[in-house]
């Protein structure tokens, strides 16, 4: 599955990853690139709309 939409690679974008826990320590690469603080979590309600917005 391909979108029209890109990365900034370039990449079509075909997968959407949402990784919830609660052992989550905000620390992974994903979270802090380059050792940056994290911005704050999403709510339960932007994670459906995001969701949503990407199906």
């Amino acid at each position: 599955m391909t979108t029209g939409t890109l990365d900034q690679r370039g990449r079509a974008l075909g997968v959407l990853r949402l990784s919830l826990t609660a052992r989550c320590n905000l620390a992974c690469r994903y979270c802090r690139p380059e050792n940056q603080d994290p911005p704050a979590l999403l709510t339960h309600q932007q994670r459906l709309k995001l969701v949503g917005a990407a199906a």
